[in-house]
């Protein structure tokens, strides 16, 4: 049976390495995604709309793409088609140029567009099985998405002369389950980004994303089991990051988580030992008393004895 300090080392200890858990996942933001709030939305009034304001909105601001242009864009394939480390003959081929000249095109009328332009035009109804399944239906569709940026790639050197562009970002998004996810391309950072040093663990809630859709790119893994998974990319802008108001909240929440795993550490920690002596001066107590009921005993017994 173990003793009563070494139950006590080992609730510090197990104290110890619940408070280095807490510390290290707290720096990921994630793993504490199914306990963070949801931002709250409010309902907006809008006046009622008359027939001149209907046929403005109905006017478009974003470019229109060139589908004949779009119809190069090889789905099922992967998102560089062939990859750039092929062959030169295979990158030379007449599919890797179709499916370029539909990539550089959609970038050039992302770049080109109007801040706000994609956003006015797109559309929020899309769903993400429909893209991956019927990508032809929704080929040059402006298509808005809001979820968590999980990762982002570094600057994509473009190997075609654009004009007002040189890099291309590729970036990852994850919208209402974990497993729908999205590649997003676009030639603009947006303000308040973190540093490109910090891009390996970033992870941001709560972004928007509109772009045009390219292709369903597939990615296959070959170390290990082989896997294949699809993935739709999408063509825009830029990113549109959530305000610094609701960054804060999110702190917030994981600090309260934090501190609510930690109570109940530093309670153990505190509590703990203090029973423990509570219970060493009673069984101490006990053992006095029974020592001197025994001395008594002994002294009567002697006391008792026939003298010699």
């Amino acid at each position: 049976m173990m003793s009563r300090r070494a139950i006590t080392y080992l609730l510090l200890c197990t104290s110890l390495v619940v408070l280095v858990f807490a510390q290290v996942s707290f720096r990921r933001p994630q793993v504490w995604r199914w306990a963070q709030a949801e931002p709250l939305v409010l309902p907006v009034y809008t006046e009622p709309s008359t027939k001149k304001d209907e046929l403005v909105s109905k006017s478009r601001r974003a470019p229109y793409p060139i589908q004949s242009t779009l119809a190069g864009a090889a789905d099922l394939e992967p998102f560089l088609t062939p990859n750039p480390i092929a062959i030169p003959e295979m990158q030379l081929s007449a599919k890797a140029e179709l499916d370029a000249n539909a990539r550089y095109h959609l970038l050039q009328l992302a770049k080109d567009a109007t801040p706000g332009a994609l956003e006015a035009d797109a559309r929020k109804d899309v769903r993400y099985r429909a893209l991956v399944q019927k990508p032809n239906d929704y080929r040059g569709e402006l298509v808005q998405i809001t979820g968590d940026l999980i990762s982002l790639g570094e600057p994509m050197e473009l190997h075609r002369k654009v004009p007002g562009m040189e890099v291309a970002y590729l970036g990852l998004m994850a919208c209402d389950q974990a497993d729908y996810q999205y590649l997003v391309l676009f030639p603009d950072l947006p303000a308040g980004l973190p540093p490109q040093k910090d891009w390996n663990q970033l992870y941001l809630r709560n972004v928007q994303f509109t772009g045009y859709s390219y292709k369903v790119a597939k990615f296959t893994r070959t170390e290990g089991k082989v896997k294949s998974w699809m993935l739709p990319v999408l063509i825009g802008k830029t990113l549109i990051l959530p305000e610094k108001a609701t960054e804060s909240l999110d702190w917030l929440n994981l600090i309260t988580i934090f501190l609510a795993m930690a109570a109940p550490v530093i309670l153990i920690i505190l509590l703990v030992p203090r029973l423990f002596r509570r219970a060493d001066k009673e069984h101490e107590s006990l053992m006095q008393n029974f020592r001197q009921r025994r001395e008594s005993r002994i002294r009567d017994s002697l006391d008792h004895l026939p003298e010699q």
